[in-house]
């Protein structure tokens, strides 16, 4: 289950469920679900995948709780409306998924559209068994 939160200024939805509980063992296979759910959408666009953890630790000075293993995001976009230009600035969209060495932690910022957040609270709770 999703559990709404608030990130500072950012509106979120996070869970966070056991590997025991996940249909997929990394990161990259639940990214890869992802992919395909987005694919298999009719206004939805994947973008590309990100690899949030090789880059921070390529950083000089970079900090990764010791518990994190990878971190990937799934970056993609729904694209039903541009009528006026600002609703372009909160594009693209992004699911983060954490693995840790006994879990995985997944989240995204909420969307304005209750379709669009429907849809990702979906995927995301497909990645539980």
């Amino acid at each position: 289950m999703m559990t709404p939160m608030t990130l500072g200024q950012y509106n979120i939805q996070s869970m966070e469920f056991s590997k025991d509980e996940a249909r997929f063992a990394t990161a990259d296979e639940a990214i890869a679900h992802i992919k395909e759910q987005v694919d298999a959408h009719p206004m939805a666009a994947y973008i590309s995948t990100f690899d949030h953890y090789t880059h921070t630790r390529s950083l000089p000075q970079h900090r990764i709780a010791d518990d994190i293993v990878d971190v990937k995001m799934a970056i993609f976009c729904f694209g039903p409306d541009i009528s006026i230009p600002q609703l372009a600035g909160v594009r693209p969209r992004s699911i983060s998924v954490v693995e840790h060495t006994d879990k995985f932690t997944v989240t995204f910022m909420n969307a304005p559209a209750p379709f669009i957040q429907d849809a990702m609270t979906e995927w995301c709770e497909q990645l539980k068994k």
